[in-house]
């Protein structure tokens, strides 16, 4: 490699045409964080400079390649089915009528199951205000929003509620 070279990591073109070197924008942005301290003047060094430079940038790359690691894992935890909390939602046991919903004929027909979370609010007379589809595959969306507004409650001390009911669609063998 010749003097004059520099070490650069992968590029992209932005929506003007140019180039950035992604890695050159990560550590500008994190490098606005404070705990990061302030930003250097150059992420790509040249070949054959300086020591302390190159350990600096490799430096910087490690801790941004550890914030990018936990931002991802925080994230793949908090999209889990059954993360936690998710139970001390559940307002399944003040139901005094369930409906269960059913079955889609295309989602049989695929053989689909899975497991569907709504959202209810209950007012204090029992009834079904609002549902809000959480989490599930989208196939049992329609049916189960039409079975969780038939569902009424008994709300503990007569006042309204919120929480999450859930239906799990299995087929059978």
């Amino acid at each position: 490699m010749s003097s004059n070279a520099y070490v650069v990591g992968p590029k992209r073109t932005d929506e003007m045409g140019g180039t950035k070197n992604i890695v050159r924008e990560m550590e500008t942005k994190m490098h606005s964080w404070s705990i990061f301290g302030p930003a250097s003047n150059s992420v790509c060094a040249p070949a054959g400079s300086s020591e302390t430079s190159a350990a600096s940038g490799r430096s910087h790359r490690r801790v941004l390649l550890m914030a990018i690691s936990l931002v991802v894992a925080l994230n793949s935890m908090l999209l889990m089915p059954g993360a936690v909390g998710s139970d001390d939602a559940n307002i399944e046991k003040y139901a005094v009528r369930r409906v269960q919903p059913a079955y889609p004929p295309l989602a049989q027909k695929q053989r689909i199951e899975g497991v569907v979370v709504m959202q209810l609010s209950v007012g204090g007379d029992g009834k079904v205000n609002e549902v809000v589809f959480v989490r599930g595959n989208n196939i049992f969306r329609a049916v189960s929003l039409d079975a969780a507004r038939k569902w009424e409650f008994r709300p503990p001390g007569g006042a309204a509620i919120q929480g999450t009911i859930r239906f799990i669609f299995k087929l059978e063998s």
